[in-house]
């Protein structure tokens, strides 16, 4: 992820509202400020309790949660998610390279999996292509 947040975004995006869960504050605080310099509205957690509990009250167009992290783990945050059906699209985020962990993530419903550090011009392209899947 670039240090100097440039601007990777070449369309107007469908996707507006991400909220971004990471227990670690600084990767979390560069993935928001790269994401809000590229036109994206971005609330981030680190605590994925209190996250699991705003998803409770709260919509957004795509949530991306790390899978380990203290309290509530990414896989928790997913079904919480798709119980409470609080975001369109969820992304799976982890350091871990572990095929069992990404098939893990799928098959609790998340719609992508991205190994960290994640590449910022991957992670747009993916967003540029919610919401635009029927040609909206």
């Amino acid at each position: 992820m670039p240090d100097n947040y440039e601007s990777v975004l070449t369309f107007m995006p469908k996707v507006r509202k991400i909220l971004l869960i990471d227990d670690e504050p600084d990767y979390l605080d560069k993935l928001v400020k790269s994401l809000e310099h590229n036109g994206f509205e971005c609330r981030k957690m680190a605590d994925s309790v209190q996250a699991t509990k705003l998803l409770e009250r709260e919509k957004f167009d795509v949530v991306i949660t790390d899978i380990s992290m203290p309290g509530r783990n990414g896989f928790e945050v997913i079904e919480a998610v798709r119980s409470n059906n609080s975001a369109g699209t969820v992304i799976a985020i982890s350091g871990q390279l572990d095929r069992n962990i990404e098939k893990e993530a799928i098959s609790t419903g998340a719609d992508a999996f991205i190994a960290k550090p994640i590449d910022l011009q991957t992670l747009i392209e993916f967003l540029g292509t919610i919401g635009n899947e029927t040609g909206e």
